[in-house]
């Protein structure tokens, strides 16, 4: 049993950082991309983890600003996070899933 566990802990969602492109990226309200390049929305699901959910909404926020910066983006209008109850992180009822989608835009300023 203990070198069940041992490969289950090892194979379970690590946190996820914040990279540096990501750390860069202006998370603003959506007024203030009104004159900017809509690139794409991204979306993020974090869980199924042995955090709860609101330990798991800034991993998904980090997940969310480094694949905007990933994508091009310099500013995104953070969208709101949502219980992911769908199982659609692993086949069943995920308490602690996050789900958060943003829209993501390339700025000139």
């Amino acid at each position: 049993l203990a070198p069940l566990c041992l490969v289950f802990l090892a194979c379970g969602p690590r946190a996820v950082q914040l990279s540096d492109r990501g750390g860069r990226l202006k998370v603003v309200p959506a007024s203030a991309v009104a004159n900017c390049e809509f690139i794409q929305i991204v979306t993020s699901q974090v869980g199924t983890n042995f955090k709860s959910y609101e330990d798991n909404v800034p991993l998904a926020v980090n997940d969310n600003r480094n694949k905007a910066a990933a994508a091009g983006a310099t500013h995104m209008v953070l969208g709101t996070p949502e219980r992911d109850y769908g199982g659609t992180m692993g086949g069943g009822r995920c308490e602690n899933c996050v789900l958060i989608n943003s829209n993501v835009y390339r700025c000139r300023k």
